[in-house]
């Protein structure tokens, strides 16, 4: 769902809206607020006593939730029909906190409750607002969770008590989630309706409006089964909306802007232009620096860019840019204000690019220019952290890191492009990790993260031109802002100093630097990394000998091809799209860079790819043309393969590549294997395959019912290696909902989604999936693919082996054992695994040699060997012990005889 729930979800009722404390101790129990003996004095004071709560800044949720539990057993003991709300906000409130930690399992159970007793309370008071706002809570909960039905079951409740209570502006809010509910499932035309309904009961609700659009874009796009007397139908309801609207300066603005950018988007420029300018007229009500006003001058300016008016553009976008600085001069046609002190805004970073646009066809944009952005972009990142916010930061950043990229090479600096490239990637990388609550296993208290949210809400608040965050009594706006960077450049200088790693991920901007990277590899190993651009593949490599840049002009059609090459190799091989396509796409992605490979004798190669790349396995491409003409054990061994001349590994990010951090505990595996069925039928070798990791690693296999949840975490824990041989399966469009299939521990099956692994922490150096799509989920640009095994490495695992698509259970089971085999005799990780596939090619039928059977697995992360393997490490760690044992006794007792 979009970004309404992150933003709009705890606001719905002030009830339910609440920071975190802010204070680092974990320990304070002191009584907050005297319990009300009676349901007299409890009516009388029970909004005094949830506030003299919340006004306890130091005050750890847990001790919060003991007072509210404390009060509702107090509570039970009275009569009063009134103690049916104070019992129904008592445990939604607890259920606030819940949720408002991201634990959303644990909160339902105290919506429900409240639930029931304020529809107890509704059907005698009939005000029915506060019951609507628990169904919307649990509607959001339900979301979180991945449970579609309950959530729109629990939505329409919301939708009709909402509508009961006289609340448009509410019913509105959960209107949009409900649609957004219904597009999840592909009941599009349903949820337009919902979308202009929302829009009827407040036409200022931006969010409907924005996706009431994309719909209209998506028409645009794939108009299959639409006509355009339909498609217009459609858009002559936004105006019948507009008409409707009386006076409202920012409702009309704010409408008129959305329909200039359906006509914009629809490329009828004179219709946008008039849009935007009645959006104009209303806007002139309100103040000058208000970000509605401004982004009409954006948009306005987007327009005269798209009709090649460049100098009207710029005139529009300086006049939005100076509404940020209305004490600063105008600005000149190459310069930029200081953004050191900027206001922290998406439209003032829009505004700005669009500017560098102009700059870009004029051919005066430098590295200078692009220097200011990417520091504003690093600064913005920090301080954004809803999902709509981080969504938009993403787009726009990756705009400025191509137009860097582009000004870099165009004066000669390849590794600054590099970097830009990498930055880029780093981007969304952060604001990921940060939007799913993921950077909990950096060992932060949960103190500090919510100081740290706090100051950046703060922060962005008082920057707004028209700012709207209210300051403490007695100082001025300017004041408050100084004092809130203030502690916030202390609480990062804490971050710096006392959690590293935390400090890294989320404040550093990473640069990588040729040296640093060359000096990780080994003397045949190569980087390889990708970056797509609008028209431009380019594509970095990096030696111990040399750093090349390639670039390949590619189509709009080049992802689209490259997608069904995919899939085509995901299903059969042996189609004529992947024949055909196969050696096309290695000249794509590999030709140019085979000079420098061969030259520099490489043997292994470490790939970092971009976009629809992450679901490629590179094995499969073909060096050389060739042609299958018949089905035989002696034409299959001399297909050109990639597997056959390099080693692979792939990393999400350089950084991956530099970050030696790991510390090995042990080289011992925790195994787990069910044979379950499911609807890929029984897996008869998945048992037998966690035996023989355990035999060959040494450590414990889970078998079966013991296959569990808890023995997974006992096994991260405890071992080095984590080894999962099961069902498994992967959502594309909704990447949490990716699973596993464990056991019960009675005998029956425990589904083990994606999102449940976020927020855990591992301590794990290697953990292999044998299980169908562990790598498969939907591609996020920058982040890669958000998977079942990405979800592992958020949590802490620094390398992984993972499936791409469905595994043939005896080809896993044969690679798997050829794998550990490998690793035993300390073979690097990455051409433990190329050499096991070369192994299984050698012994398996011609109708197996197809790719879809064997290289589906791959590795991610660190490829170095693992230390001091197996059962003979460990043999020759005993004779080590013994030896020295003896010795020393031999010593002792020579001595004592003197």
């Amino acid at each position: 769902m979009k970004k309404s729930f992150t933003i709009v979800a705890l606001s719905l009722l002030s009830l339910c809206c609440f920071w975190r404390c802010s204070s680092d101790s974990q320990e304070e129990k002191e009584t907050i607020v005297a319990v009300p003996d009676s349901c007299k004095e409890w009516f009388k004071h029970y909004d005094s006593f949830f506030d003299a709560v919340y006004q306890k800044d130091t005050l750890p949720d847990v001790v919060i939730i003991d007072t509210f539990q404390r009060a509702i057993a107090h509570n039970k003991t009275m009569l009063c029909a009134d103690s049916l709300i104070i019992r129904a906000k008592l445990h939604s409130f607890i259920g606030a906190i819940l949720m408002n930690a991201g634990n959303h399992y644990e909160a339902i159970p105290y919506f429900s409750t409240a639930l029931s007793y304020a529809e107890r309370s509704s059907a005698i008071s009939k005000k029915y607002r506060f019951t609507a706002s628990v169904y919307a809570n649990i509607m959001y909960c339900y979301w979180r969770i991945g449970d579609g039905p309950s959530n729109i079951f629990f939505g329409k409740k919301a939708i009709d008590l909402f509508r009961q209570s006289g609340d448009s502006i509410n019913l509105s809010t959960v209107m949009t989630w409900y649609a957004d509910a219904l597009a999840d499932i592909d009941s599009n035309r349903l949820a337009r309706v919902y979308f202009d309904s929302a829009l009827l009961y407040n036409p200022h609700n931006t969010e409907a409006a924005t996706q009431a659009s994309k719909f209209i874009n998506d028409l645009l796009q794939y108009p299959e089964g639409e006509n355009t007397d339909s498609l217009e139908k459609y858009l002559a309801n936004y105006i019948a909306i507009a008409q409707k609207i009386v006076e409202e300066p920012t409702e009309n603005a704010e409408l008129y802007h959305t329909l200039g950018k359906v006509a914009l988007q629809k490329g009828e420029f004179k219709k946008a232009q008039d849009y935007f300018n009645r959006a104009k007229t209303f806007a002139r009500a309100l103040p000058p620096t208000n970000p509605d006003r401004i982004k009409i001058d954006i948009m306005l300016g987007k327009v005269h860019f798209a009709k090649k008016e460049l100098n009207a553009a710029d005139q529009s976008f300086q006049t939005a840019i100076n509404a940020f600085f209305p004490k600063q001069a105008p600005l000149a046609n190459n310069v930029f204000p200081d953004l050191t002190n900027a206001p922290i805004n998406l439209w003032l970073l829009e505004a700005m690019i669009e500017r560098v646009n102009i700059l870009d066809q004029q051919g005066t944009a430098d590295t200078t220019i692009y220097n200011q952005l990417t520091q504003y972009i690093h600064r913005l990142q920090s301080l954004y952290f809803s999902e709509g916010a981080v969504h938009d930061l993403v787009n726009n950043a990756y705009k400025v890191y191509e137009g860097a990229i582009r000004t870099a090479l165009k004066y000669g600096d390849n590794e600054k492009a590099f970097q830009y490239a990498e930055q880029a990637k780093g981007v969304v990388y952060r604001s990921f990790l940060e939007h799913r609550n993921n950077l909990h296993y950096a060992g932060v208290p949960d103190s500090l993260l919510a100081k740290e949210k706090q100051l950046s809400l703060n922060i962005y608040q008082l920057s707004l031109p028209d700012a709207t965050a209210t300051t403490p009594n007695g100082q001025t706006r300017e004041q408050a802002l100084s004092k809130a960077q203030y502690e916030k450049q202390q609480l990062e200088a804490n971050f710096e100093k006392n959690y590293p790693h935390y400090y890294d991920l989320k404040y550093r901007p990473f640069s990588p630097k040729f040296k640093d990277i060359a000096a990780r590899l080994s003397d045949k190993q190569a980087l390889i990394s990708y970056f797509f651009g609008k028209d431009t593949l380019y594509t970095f490599v990096v030696t111990q000998q040399h750093t090349k840049l390639y670039t390949e002009s590619i189509n709009a059609d080049f992802i689209t091809d490259l997608g069904n090459f995919i899939t085509a190799i995901e299903t059969d091989a042996d189609s004529a799209i992947y024949l055909n396509e196969s050696h096309h796409f290695y000249q794509k992605l590999l030709g140019k860079a085979e000079q420098t490979l061969q030259q520099d004798n490489i043997e292994r190669l470490v790939i970092v790819p971009d976009g629809v790349l992450c679901l490629l396995s590179f094995d499969v491409l073909l060096t050389t043309p060739y042609a299958v003409n018949n089905t035989n054990d002696a034409q299959r061994l001399i297909i050109p393969y990639l597997i056959k001349k390099y080693a692979i590994a792939y990393q999400y990010t350089v950084s991956g590549l530099l970050d030696e951090s790991y510390t090995w505990k042990n080289s011992n595996a925790g195994g787990l294997g069910n044979n379950f069925y499911s609807n890929g039928g029984k897996l008869y070798e998945a048992e037998k395959e966690a035996k023989d990791v355990v035999g060959l690693l040494g450590g414990k296999d889970y078998l079966n019912n013991e296959a569990t949840y808890q023995n997974m975490l006992s096994c991260a824990k405890k071992y080095g290696v984590l080894h999962l041989a099961m069902h498994g399966g992967a959502d594309r469009e909704q990447p949490l909902n990716s699973y596993l299939i464990l056991s019960d521990g009675k005998g029956g099956e425990d589904i083990l989604y994606a999102r449940r692994i976020y927020g855990e922490s591992f301590d794990v150096g290697l953990a292999f999936f044998s299980a169908c799509e562990s790598g498969a989920g939907r591609v996020v640009r920058g982040e890669g693919v958000i998977s079942m095994a990405r979800a592992f490495s958020f949590a802490g695992c620094r390398s992984l082996v993972l499936s791409l698509w469905t595994l043939d259970d005896i080809t896993a089971r044969n690679i798997t054992k050829y794998f550990y085999e490998n690793i035993n005799q300390g073979m690097p990780k990455d051409v433990a695994l190329q050499q096991a596939k070369l192994m299984n090619l050698d012994t398996i039928t011609a109708e197996k040699h197809i790719p879809r059977y064997w290289a589906s697995l791959a590795l991610v992360g660190n490829a170095d060997p693992i230390p001091t393997t197996g059962v003979f490490g460990r043999v020759s760690t005993w004779l080590g012990l013994f030896a020295i044992g003896s010795l020393g006794l031999y010593s002792w007792r020579k001595r004592k005889k003197k």
